[in-house]
């Protein structure tokens, strides 16, 4: 005779057998084509669902949701009200033993929108495919990962509390906030701030102004052509500026700094290290003063500097190289 745990085992592997059998593929089985006639803010809210947005040539937003199960019940809800669209989702069917069931919902944003779009999950990641352009656009996922491609918008605000924020290319007044997770980014334009408390921050190219601080991570820039302020506690910084670069300041509390500069720089420079050594191509331009010998400063290329650099780490190095050396 089996026993009772053997034999309830054998039930509950029966029943999700059960659950599971007919599931497929997720299938498209929702597709709304909503107007946007006087609408001037648009809110997407979803919890562990997947978002993709996308845009399109039309004068109104399609939603697609894809599912595995089919019930008119988990369809998302429409609300218009006023001047604001809301989109949340609908119900959601209780697992048994595990959850086997599947959603994404795909959002075509027409071209010519240029005004709000708010898009909210809990736990699902946001994500954008292709190019997608707007006036304003928020994107906030609590421990979901956001994975952009081509943004463009007037004003761009992305925040994650727990995951990791990746694009290929921005252009806007940019904010970026996460808790816990790393930033990183092949191209950024306009004025980028990014703010971690834990995770390493990169963006490849940056053309305009930078603001950036961690508590716990590195921060990476090939090349800037705007003024920099990087800030990290525990972590290295490595940076390359442009000849447009007008204002530099670099600050690490445990870090090595590196930085690369234009051959023709003509910069006030000053640097200062606690515990650590300063390489630069022009020693011969540079003096400690005799109220701070830790500190290094001069002017390079010229007695009349036009731009500033100005870089401090407490336990660390600095090195400055040419960029083209």
């Amino acid at each position: 005779m089996k026993s009772p745990v053997l034999l309830f085992a054998l039930l509950c592997l029966q029943a999700a057998c059960v659950y599971a059998k007919g599931l497929t593929e997720e299938d498209l089985v929702n597709s709304q084509e909503i107007s946007l006639q006087a609408i001037t803010d648009i809110a997407l809210v979803y919890r562990w669902e997947k978002v993709i947005l996308r845009q399109n040539d039309g004068d109104t937003l399609i939603l697609k949701e894809y599912m595995n199960r089919n019930d008119p019940r988990y369809y998302a809800h429409i609300v218009p009200h006023g001047n604001t669209l809301t989109i949340e989702r609908g119900k959601r069917p209780l697992g048994i033993l595990i959850n086997t069931f599947d959603v994404r919902a795909e959002v075509y944003i027409p071209a010519s929108y240029r005004n709000a779009i708010t898009v909210k999950t809990t736990s699902g990641g946001i994500e954008s495919a292709g190019q997608l352009v707007g006036g304003t656009i928020h994107i906030k996922s609590s421990s979901g990962a956001i994975k952009l491609e081509r943004v463009a918008a007037e004003e761009l605000s992305i925040q994650s509390s727990s995951g990791a924020v990746r694009s290929e290319w921005l252009q806007g007044a940019i904010t970026i906030r996460t808790s816990s997770g790393s930033i990183t980014s092949a191209w950024a334009g306009g004025t980028v701030d990014l703010r971690t408390e834990s995770g390493k921050i990169r963006v490849d190219h940056i053309t305009g102004n930078v603001s950036a601080k961690t508590s716990s991570g590195a921060i990476d820039f090939a090349l800037v052509t705007g003024d920099i302020s990087a800030k990290t506690i525990s972590g290295g910084i490595r940076c390359g500026a442009g000849e447009d670069t007008e204002h530099l300041s670099l600050t690490t509390t445990s870090g090595i700094v590196s930085l690369g500069i234009p051959r023709n720089s003509n910069a006030a420079f000053s640097a200062r290290t606690t515990s650590g050594s300063l390489s630069t191509p022009f020693p011969d331009q540079l003096f400690s003063p005799l109220s701070d010998r830790k500190s290094v400063q001069g002017n390079i290329g010229s007695d009349n500097p036009e731009k500033e650099i100005r870089i401090q780490t407490t336990s660390g190095s600095i090195h400055v190289n040419w960029l083209d050396g």
